[in-house]
């Protein structure tokens, strides 16, 4: 399985090192690859996270609360689709 990273609602691959998770009971069996995030990445993803919190603030907590179970998912997608922006 290749490990992606999730940045304002767009999967990004990763500039890091690459990286292997393996099953802790078959340490020789690798179950996910992937890259960790370099710098920058981090430095949009703490963006993002900063302009959804501010966002977020002018909804309406009840009506996002209950667009959220009804949709059985309060996933970024959600947000984002309720708050109009680009998903």
């Amino acid at each position: 399985m290749d490990v992606l990273h999730l940045i304002a609602g767009r999967r990004v691959e990763g500039d890091g090192a690459e990286f292997a998770g393996t099953d802790p009971a078959r340490p020789s069996e690798v179950v996910a690859r992937g890259r960790f995030a370099s710098v920058p990445e981090v430095d949009r993803a703490v963006a993002a996270a900063r302009d959804l919190g501010t966002a977020l603030r002018d909804v309406d907590r009840l009506e996002v609360g209950v667009q959220g179970r009804a949709a059985r998912d309060f996933s970024p997608r959600t947000v984002t689709v309720h708050l109009g922006a680009p998903a």
